[in-house]
């Protein structure tokens, strides 16, 4: 099998970029994710960030510790599960009940703001809710936006 130069640079650059964020990861300390700007590893390693997609995959093959979430914002977000696991107090300043508490009037001030399928749209993409997530938090009214695949229309060739 014949290898290209262009394929093991680009291997070599994510590679070391890849051990760049996991080594920055592992070395992390503070509170909440750690975060790694884009912009700073494409221009550290010299790819271009049409890549980071295949960077993140790498970077979670790479680690059981680490989880690297997603990109927001031209940033990669990651957090140390082994942190996360260690017994000890809520890092939350309110109990569980009250952060159930503030979610319902959030989920209930959305639900005032917006309505339809505005309103749907807004859970399902914003939220990512699903149809029976949706129900359950009592928009019923919004069950004519859920998706039926009975509705699906039939896509008979002739």
């Amino acid at each position: 099998m014949r290898k290209y130069n262009c394929l093991t640079s680009l291997e070599k650059k994510l590679s070391d970029a890849a051990d760049e964020v996991i080594s920055c990861a592992n070395a992390y300390d503070g509170e909440g994710s750690y975060r790694a700007l884009i912009s700073d590893l494409t221009q550290a390693h010299g790819f271009d960030e049409v890549y980071i997609p295949l960077l993140i995959e790498m970077l979670n093959e790479r680690s059981d510790s680490i989880v690297f979430e997603d990109m927001v914002d031209e940033i990669i977000t990651y957090r140390n599960q082994q942190k996360e696991k260690l017994p000890g107090p809520s890092p939350l300043p309110f109990s569980p009940d009250r952060m159930e508490q503030i979610l319902d009037k959030a989920l209930d001030w959305i639900g005032n703001q917006e309505n339809g399928g505005e309103l749907y749209n807004t859970l399902v993409e914003q939220f990512h809710m699903s149809d029976d997530e949706i129900a359950a938090a009592g928009f019923d009214s919004l069950s004519e936006y859920f998706y039926d695949p009975a509705e699906e229309p039939d896509m008979k060739l002739e």
